[in-house]
Protein backbone atom coordinates (compact mmCIF):
# COMPACT_ATOMS: atom_id res chain seq x y z
CA UNK A 1 0.00 0.00 0.00
CA UNK A 2 1.43 3.50 -1.02
CA UNK A 3 2.13 6.24 1.50
CA UNK A 4 -0.79 8.27 -0.11
CA UNK A 5 -3.02 5.21 0.55
CA UNK A 6 -2.06 4.94 3.91
CA UNK A 7 -2.84 8.42 4.65
CA UNK A 8 -5.70 9.64 2.76
CA UNK A 9 -9.10 10.83 4.52
CA UNK A 10 -12.05 9.04 3.89
CA UNK A 11 -13.68 12.50 2.83
CA UNK A 12 -15.41 12.31 -0.85
CA UNK A 13 -13.39 15.97 -2.33
CA UNK A 14 -10.03 15.44 -3.12
CA UNK A 15 -7.18 17.23 -0.82
CA UNK A 16 -6.46 21.16 -2.07
CA UNK A 17 -9.92 21.81 -3.56
CA UNK A 18 -12.22 23.76 -2.88
CA UNK A 19 -15.08 21.32 -2.07
CA UNK A 20 -12.38 19.91 0.83
CA UNK A 21 -12.21 23.55 2.28
CA UNK A 22 -15.02 24.06 2.43
CA UNK A 23 -15.75 20.61 4.27
CA UNK A 24 -13.25 21.93 6.66
CA UNK A 25 -14.62 25.00 7.41
CA UNK A 26 -18.34 23.35 8.25
CA UNK A 27 -16.42 20.60 10.62
CA UNK A 28 -14.61 23.95 11.80
CA UNK A 29 -17.92 25.74 12.35
CA UNK A 30 -19.65 23.07 13.85
CA UNK A 31 -17.20 21.79 16.57
CA UNK A 32 -16.85 18.25 15.50
CA UNK A 33 -13.62 17.75 15.15
CA UNK A 34 -12.88 14.89 17.28
CA UNK A 35 -16.11 13.04 15.74
CA UNK A 36 -14.63 13.12 12.57
CA UNK A 37 -11.48 11.33 14.11
CA UNK A 38 -13.56 9.11 15.52
CA UNK A 39 -14.97 8.24 12.65
CA UNK A 40 -11.63 7.42 10.49
CA UNK A 41 -10.50 5.38 13.64
CA UNK A 42 -13.62 3.30 14.77
CA UNK A 43 -16.20 3.73 12.05
CA UNK A 44 -18.32 5.39 14.34
CA UNK A 45 -18.89 8.81 16.55
CA UNK A 46 -21.42 10.01 18.88
CA UNK A 47 -22.42 13.48 18.46
CA UNK A 48 -23.14 14.82 21.84
CA UNK A 49 -25.85 17.81 22.31
CA UNK A 50 -26.68 17.42 18.05
CA UNK A 51 -29.33 19.59 18.30
CA UNK A 52 -31.54 21.13 20.92
CA UNK A 53 -33.35 19.03 23.45
CA UNK A 54 -36.98 20.06 22.28
CA UNK A 55 -36.09 18.92 18.57
CA UNK A 56 -35.74 15.52 20.16
CA UNK A 57 -38.56 15.63 22.19
CA UNK A 58 -40.53 16.14 18.67
CA UNK A 59 -39.26 13.79 17.01
CA UNK A 60 -40.06 11.40 19.74
CA UNK A 61 -43.78 12.42 20.40
CA UNK A 62 -44.15 11.96 16.52
CA UNK A 63 -42.80 8.72 15.82
CA UNK A 64 -45.23 7.36 18.71
CA UNK A 65 -48.21 9.08 17.21
CA UNK A 66 -47.96 7.71 14.05
CA UNK A 67 -46.88 4.63 15.35
CA UNK A 68 -50.07 4.60 16.99
CA UNK A 69 -52.09 6.06 14.58
CA UNK A 70 -50.70 3.10 12.04
CA UNK A 71 -52.13 0.44 14.58
CA UNK A 72 -55.21 2.43 15.37
CA UNK A 73 -55.93 1.70 11.29
CA UNK A 74 -55.49 -1.86 11.67
CA UNK A 75 -51.76 -2.01 10.46
CA UNK A 76 -49.01 -3.84 11.74
CA UNK A 77 -45.93 -2.22 11.80
CA UNK A 78 -42.87 -3.69 10.35
CA UNK A 79 -40.54 -5.04 13.08
CA UNK A 80 -37.31 -6.38 13.25
CA UNK A 81 -38.02 -8.71 16.27
CA UNK A 82 -40.51 -9.51 19.17
CA UNK A 83 -41.44 -6.22 20.91
CA UNK A 84 -40.01 -3.72 18.09
CA UNK A 85 -41.78 -1.95 15.32
CA UNK A 86 -39.90 0.30 12.74
CA UNK A 87 -42.26 3.22 10.92
CA UNK A 88 -40.95 4.55 7.23
CA UNK A 89 -41.51 7.58 5.42
CA UNK A 90 -41.98 9.51 7.94
CA UNK A 91 -41.37 12.71 6.14
CA UNK A 92 -44.66 12.40 4.74
CA UNK A 93 -45.90 12.18 8.68
CA UNK A 94 -44.50 15.37 10.32
CA UNK A 95 -42.55 18.33 9.24
CA UNK A 96 -40.02 17.47 12.23
CA UNK A 97 -38.47 14.98 10.27
CA UNK A 98 -37.55 17.70 7.42
CA UNK A 99 -36.23 19.84 10.39
CA UNK A 100 -34.08 16.74 11.70
CA UNK A 101 -31.95 16.30 8.23
CA UNK A 102 -30.49 19.11 7.94
CA UNK A 103 -28.96 20.02 11.74
CA UNK A 104 -26.14 21.77 11.36
CA UNK A 105 -23.31 19.22 12.71
CA UNK A 106 -25.32 16.25 10.88
CA UNK A 107 -24.71 18.13 7.69
CA UNK A 108 -21.49 18.61 8.14
CA UNK A 109 -20.48 15.23 9.18
CA UNK A 110 -22.56 13.55 6.49
CA UNK A 111 -20.56 16.13 3.96
CA UNK A 112 -17.29 14.32 5.46
CA UNK A 113 -18.23 11.12 4.23
CA UNK A 114 -20.29 11.92 1.48
CA UNK A 115 -19.52 14.12 -0.20
CA UNK A 116 -21.31 17.46 -0.89
CA UNK A 117 -23.97 16.17 -3.32
CA UNK A 118 -25.45 13.02 -0.91
CA UNK A 119 -28.90 12.38 -0.47
CA UNK A 120 -31.42 11.04 1.80
CA UNK A 121 -32.34 7.25 1.23
CA UNK A 122 -34.63 6.87 4.52
CA UNK A 123 -35.73 8.50 7.19
CA UNK A 124 -37.81 5.79 10.08
CA UNK A 125 -38.67 5.71 13.57
CA UNK A 126 -37.97 2.44 15.88
CA UNK A 127 -39.50 1.53 19.26
CA UNK A 128 -38.01 -1.43 21.24
CA UNK A 129 -39.92 -2.28 24.26
CA UNK A 130 -38.74 -4.67 26.68
CA UNK A 131 -37.72 -7.90 26.08
CA UNK A 132 -36.41 -6.97 22.28
CA UNK A 133 -33.42 -9.30 21.59
CA UNK A 134 -30.08 -7.78 20.08
CA UNK A 135 -30.53 -8.12 15.98
CA UNK A 136 -28.38 -10.15 13.70
CA UNK A 137 -24.43 -8.30 13.02
CA UNK A 138 -24.40 -6.91 9.58
CA UNK A 139 -22.93 -3.89 7.47
CA UNK A 140 -25.29 -1.67 5.62
CA UNK A 141 -23.75 -2.13 2.04
CA UNK A 142 -26.43 -4.81 2.16
CA UNK A 143 -26.30 -4.56 -1.60
CA UNK A 144 -22.71 -4.48 -2.14
CA UNK A 145 -20.66 -7.00 -2.56
CA UNK A 146 -17.01 -7.85 -1.05
CA UNK A 147 -14.92 -6.04 -1.03
CA UNK A 148 -16.00 -2.77 -0.39
CA UNK A 149 -14.94 -0.02 -2.01
CA UNK A 150 -12.27 2.52 -0.54
CA UNK A 151 -14.87 5.44 -0.17
CA UNK A 152 -18.03 5.32 1.74
CA UNK A 153 -21.08 4.99 -0.61
CA UNK A 154 -23.69 5.16 2.27
CA UNK A 155 -23.83 6.14 6.29
CA UNK A 156 -26.63 6.18 8.80
CA UNK A 157 -26.93 8.60 11.42
CA UNK A 158 -29.39 7.75 14.39
CA UNK A 159 -31.13 10.09 16.66
CA UNK A 160 -31.00 9.08 20.41
CA UNK A 161 -34.67 10.37 21.56
CA UNK A 162 -33.76 8.28 25.00
CA UNK A 163 -30.66 7.63 26.56
CA UNK A 164 -28.61 4.57 24.81
CA UNK A 165 -27.05 2.14 26.70
CA UNK A 166 -26.92 -1.93 26.58
CA UNK A 167 -29.91 -2.26 29.02
CA UNK A 168 -32.02 0.23 27.26
CA UNK A 169 -31.62 -1.26 24.03
CA UNK A 170 -28.69 0.84 22.02
CA UNK A 171 -26.82 -0.03 19.15
CA UNK A 172 -23.92 -2.39 18.80
CA UNK A 173 -21.04 -1.70 17.02
CA UNK A 174 -17.44 -3.54 16.37
CA UNK A 175 -14.91 -0.67 16.26
CA UNK A 176 -12.62 -0.41 13.26
CA UNK A 177 -14.68 -3.08 11.46
CA UNK A 178 -15.00 -0.12 8.75
CA UNK A 179 -11.12 -1.33 7.68
CA UNK A 180 -12.56 -4.92 6.68
CA UNK A 181 -13.77 -3.61 3.75
CA UNK A 182 -16.10 -6.52 3.63
CA UNK A 183 -19.31 -8.27 5.54
CA UNK A 184 -19.43 -10.27 8.68
CA UNK A 185 -19.38 -13.91 8.06
CA UNK A 186 -21.98 -16.15 9.94
CA UNK A 187 -21.27 -15.45 13.82
CA UNK A 188 -18.25 -13.10 13.17
CA UNK A 189 -17.97 -10.24 15.39
CA UNK A 190 -20.39 -10.45 18.06
CA UNK A 191 -18.03 -10.92 20.66
CA UNK A 192 -16.27 -8.05 19.54
CA UNK A 193 -19.47 -5.35 19.16
CA UNK A 194 -19.53 -3.09 22.31
CA UNK A 195 -23.11 -1.13 22.80
CA UNK A 196 -23.18 2.18 22.18
CA UNK A 197 -23.43 4.72 25.03
CA UNK A 198 -25.07 7.90 24.61
CA UNK A 199 -27.07 10.16 25.94
CA UNK A 200 -30.83 11.66 25.13
CA UNK A 201 -29.72 14.68 22.61
CA UNK A 202 -26.96 12.96 20.78
CA UNK A 203 -26.80 11.34 17.03
CA UNK A 204 -24.52 8.50 16.25
CA UNK A 205 -23.23 8.17 12.91
CA UNK A 206 -21.30 5.15 11.30
CA UNK A 207 -20.07 4.68 7.78
CA UNK A 208 -21.91 1.67 5.72
CA UNK A 209 -18.41 -0.29 5.89
CA UNK A 210 -19.25 -0.26 9.34
CA UNK A 211 -20.52 -3.89 11.12
CA UNK A 212 -23.31 -3.30 13.67
CA UNK A 213 -26.48 -4.56 15.09
CA UNK A 214 -29.61 -3.47 16.87
CA UNK A 215 -29.69 -4.39 20.52
CA UNK A 216 -31.89 -5.98 22.80
CA UNK A 217 -34.16 -3.63 25.54
CA UNK A 218 -34.41 -5.51 29.09
CA UNK A 219 -35.57 -2.41 31.24
CA UNK A 220 -39.30 -1.09 31.31
CA UNK A 221 -40.55 1.08 28.80
CA UNK A 222 -39.54 1.76 25.08
CA UNK A 223 -36.43 3.37 23.44
CA UNK A 224 -37.38 5.70 20.34
CA UNK A 225 -34.79 6.49 17.60
CA UNK A 226 -35.06 8.44 14.12
CA UNK A 227 -33.60 6.14 11.84
CA UNK A 228 -31.77 8.70 8.91
CA UNK A 229 -29.91 7.03 6.17
CA UNK A 230 -27.96 8.86 3.55
CA UNK A 231 -25.92 8.11 0.09
CA UNK A 232 -23.72 9.84 -2.46
CA UNK A 233 -26.44 10.88 -5.32
CA UNK A 234 -25.52 8.09 -7.99
CA UNK A 235 -26.96 5.09 -5.79
CA UNK A 236 -30.63 5.86 -7.63
CA UNK A 237 -31.90 4.97 -10.27
CA UNK A 238 -31.67 8.00 -12.63
CA UNK A 239 -34.95 7.76 -14.91
CA UNK A 240 -38.33 6.97 -13.37
CA UNK A 241 -41.16 5.35 -15.59
CA UNK A 242 -44.83 5.23 -14.60
CA UNK A 243 -46.27 2.43 -13.32
CA UNK A 244 -48.47 1.41 -16.17
CA UNK A 245 -46.00 1.99 -18.26
CA UNK A 246 -43.58 -0.59 -16.15
CA UNK A 247 -46.16 -3.20 -16.35
CA UNK A 248 -46.50 -3.09 -19.81
CA UNK A 249 -42.79 -3.42 -20.75
CA UNK A 250 -42.24 -6.27 -18.10
CA UNK A 251 -45.41 -8.42 -19.52
CA UNK A 252 -43.48 -8.00 -22.49
CA UNK A 253 -39.78 -9.48 -21.78
CA UNK A 254 -39.06 -11.03 -17.63
CA UNK A 255 -35.86 -9.99 -18.23
CA UNK A 256 -37.20 -6.01 -18.06
CA UNK A 257 -38.10 -6.70 -14.41
CA UNK A 258 -35.04 -6.48 -13.21
CA UNK A 259 -33.54 -3.74 -15.27
CA UNK A 260 -36.52 -1.19 -14.44
CA UNK A 261 -36.02 -2.23 -10.94
CA UNK A 262 -39.58 -3.82 -10.97
CA UNK A 263 -38.62 -6.10 -8.48
CA UNK A 264 -36.41 -4.15 -5.92
CA UNK A 265 -37.52 -2.75 -2.75
CA UNK A 266 -36.96 1.20 -3.49
CA UNK A 267 -39.33 4.04 -3.64
CA UNK A 268 -42.48 2.34 -1.91
CA UNK A 269 -45.20 4.30 -1.13
CA UNK A 270 -47.05 1.91 1.65
CA UNK A 271 -46.49 1.38 5.16
CA UNK A 272 -43.31 -0.03 5.12
CA UNK A 273 -40.75 -1.85 2.53
CA UNK A 274 -41.23 -5.52 1.39
CA UNK A 275 -38.95 -7.92 3.40
CA UNK A 276 -38.68 -10.73 1.50
CA UNK A 277 -37.39 -8.09 -1.31
CA UNK A 278 -34.82 -6.77 0.80
CA UNK A 279 -33.37 -9.83 1.50
CA UNK A 280 -33.17 -11.36 -1.72
CA UNK A 281 -31.46 -8.46 -2.89
CA UNK A 282 -28.60 -8.54 -0.49
CA UNK A 283 -28.31 -12.24 -0.68
CA UNK A 284 -27.99 -11.93 -4.85
CA UNK A 285 -25.82 -8.73 -4.59
CA UNK A 286 -23.44 -9.94 -1.62
CA UNK A 287 -22.79 -13.24 -3.97
CA UNK A 288 -21.40 -11.53 -6.49
CA UNK A 289 -17.83 -10.31 -6.14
Amino acid sequence: MSTTQKTRTFSQAAAGTEARQRVREQIAECGVEQQVAELELNGYCIVPDAAPLELFDRIRDAIVRVTQETLDRGVKPFDFGPNTSMMYRLLAADDVFAEAIVTPKLTALMTYLLGEGYALTVATGSMLSEGSMPGPLHADNQFFPDPFPPQFHVATAIWCCDDFDGEHGSTHVVPGSHRRFRHPRPGEGVEEAVPVVAPKGSIVIWTGHTWHRSGGRSAAGSRVALHTGFARPHVRVFEAYEPELVDRLTAKDPRLVRLLGADLPWEYNGDSPDLMKILALAADTQAQA
